[in-house]
Formats: C-alpha cells, sequence, structure tokens
C-alpha cells in the first residue's frame, strides 16, 4: 500500500526531482514487501512445499516482469504519458496487498496439497481473459487481436494444467 501511495504522486508531479524521489521510495516499498513475502513462504508451508510454493511466486513474478514493460509502453504509446501506467501500478499494487490480507489465511498444514479453490481457479481464468483483451484493445491492428487472443489461450491453458485434479500438476 505504501508502494502505491508514492507512485500515485510520482504520476502527477511535474517536478522531476520529486518524481525521482516519489518512485524510489516506491521502489523501497517494494522490494521491503518482497521481503517479507518470502519470508511468509518459509514459515507458512511444511519443509516439503517450501520450494513449490517459492516457485509458484517466482513464475507470478517473472510473468508481471516480462508484461509489465509491453503493457507500459502499449499504455504510453497510446495516451502519449506515463501517468495511467504508473496509476495501473499502483492500482496492482494496492490489489496485491489486499489479496494478500485476504488469501493468506492459515499456515500450510503437514498433510495438505497446494491445490487451488474454485474461486482462485475462476480467478486465474478471468485474469487470462483480461490480459488478453486488454493487449487486444490497446493494439489498433489485427496483429494485436490475434496476440491479445494468443495471450487469452495461453493463459487458459495454464490456467488448466495448474488446476487438473488427477495430481499431474498439483504439489
Amino acid at each position: 500500500i505504501m508502494a502505491a501511495a508514492f507512485t500515485i504522486p510520482a504520476a502527477y508531479t511535474p517536478n522531476l526531482a520529486l518524481s525521482v524521489a516519489c518512485l524510489s521510495a516506491a521502489m523501497y516499498f517494494v522490494n521491503l514487501a518482497s521481503g517479507a513475502g518470502w519470508a511468509l513462504v518459509s514459515v507458512s508451508a511444511p519443509r516439503r512445499l517450501v520450494a513449490t510454493l517459492g516457485s509458484f511466486m517466482n513464475f507470478g513474478g517473472y510473468l508481471a516482469g516480462a508484461a509489465a514493460p509491453i503493457i507500459t509502453g502499449f499504455i504510453a504509446d497510446k495516451t502519449g504519458h506515463f501517468v495511467m501506467a504508473l496509476v495501473i501500478a499502483a492500482g496492482i499494487a494496492i490489489l496485491g496487498a489486499v489479496a494478500n490480507a485476504v488469501i493468506v489465511k492459515d499456515p500450510i498444514a503437514e498433510g495438505d496439497t497446494l491445490e487451488l479453490s474454485p474461486a482462485t481457479a475462476w480467478v486465474m481464468r478471468g485474469v487470462a481473459l483480461l490480459a488478453g483483451t486488454f493487449v487486444g484493445f490497446l493494439a489498433d491492428s489485427n496483429k494485436g487481436a490475434l496476440i491479445g487472443l494468443s495471450l487469452t489461450l495461453i493463459g487458459l491453458v495454464v490456467a488448466r494444467f495448474v488446476l487438473r485434479k488427477d495430481g499431474a500438476a498439483q504439489a
């Protein structure tokens, strides 16, 4: 939440030095939360599941790290500035904080598996659909719509693989 609190002023200030200071503070809080996230993995999962849970975190981080510059470029190209991209980044930070507060409840017990709830499955499908739609919306050409459709299908296939019930994709 503090990262978002410093990102919003960075988006709207006309002062370059203040914008850099705000973005630096935002990155400080992002990295502070990152350390806490990794600590949460080691205390919330049994030893045999720590690496699996950590790999889920890595996958999400790498996916977002790959998508963020592409989406930011599309937004900056369409709007002519970075204000909307920074506002969206702040919104994602707030959503992440809320999700962490709502989803992370109890430690994973020794006999538990890392199955996703039906609600999480629908969220994964929704994110895939929204991401594909967003990319298709940002691009004015058929190529953009094709990329958006491809991204949606890839996301749905990944979600389907993760949600398999035969145990092949579960921890």
